[in-house]
């Protein structure tokens, strides 16, 4: 069959429009340079990554869903602006962006997607805003395939930001994910406020009183 519906490099430039793109063996997209447009699509089924994107690449999503995919439905190393779409049931977080990745993300839910490390919804090293968006019900790998370590792993179900990483966070959900030890956030975090947050273990950046955040606490 078809590995790949298009492998984007140098000045070149791609417009998807209204397409479905399933049941690719590799990553269904590649984006090495240049720069491509999806709107009104569905990126689903596929045997690797939805989307993967170089840090030469810049590309814009919109009213597009990325699902179901056996690896991460987006994997950004580049300039990345997701709106108004959907990042669900992939089996390798839904977002991963990489240390020079660039993300900007309004109005898109990221739900049901499982991470096999921190991060079920998204794992961040780069740099992501985020506004007016909702991340829930992520989880990670079940912790029986780590063995029953005596030493539980600490694996959050939602929103991993590594250290270094810069990730904005305005009128927002984050709420209802699972983890091991965490649920809902790890790392520190910048609140332009108006979040809920579901549950806060020991992240920075979420105020209640400050910037009018609602956050939970680590149930018992």
């Amino acid at each position: 069959g078809v590995e790949q519906i298009a492998a984007v490099e140098g000045d070149s430039s791609l417009a998807i429009y209204d397409s479905i793109i399933s049941g690719h063996q590799d990553n269904a997209l590649v984006v090495t340079a240049g720069s491509v447009v999806i709107e009104r699509s569905r990126i689903t089924n596929n045997s690797a990554i939805g989307i993967e994107m170089a840090s030469a690449a810049t590309v814009v999503i919109t009213d597009t869903t990325v699902a179901d995919n056996t690896l991460s439905g987006i994997h950004n190393s580049g300039a990345l602006e997701l709106s108004r779409s959907t990042l669900s049931g992939n089996q390798d977080s839904g977002l991963v962006n990489t240390s020079t990745g660039d993300a900007t993300i309004t109005n898109v839910t990221i739900s049901g997607n499982v991470g096999q490390n921190s991060g079920g919804g998204v794992q961040n090293a780069g740099k992501i805003d985020l506004q007016y968006s909702t991340i829930t019900d992520n989880t990670v790998a079940p912790e029986i395939e780590y063995g029953q370590p005596t030493v539980r792993p600490i694996m959050v179900g939602g929103v991993f930001n590594a250290a270094g990483g810069q990730f904005n966070v305005g009128s927002s959900i984050i709420a209802e994910n699972r983890g091991v030890l965490v649920n809902d956030i790890a790392g520190d975090f910048v609140s332009s406020g108006g979040n809920l947050i579901g549950e806060n273990v020991d992240s920075g950046g979420f105020s209640m009183a400050a910037i009018d955040d609602l956050v939970g606490t680590q149930e018992v």
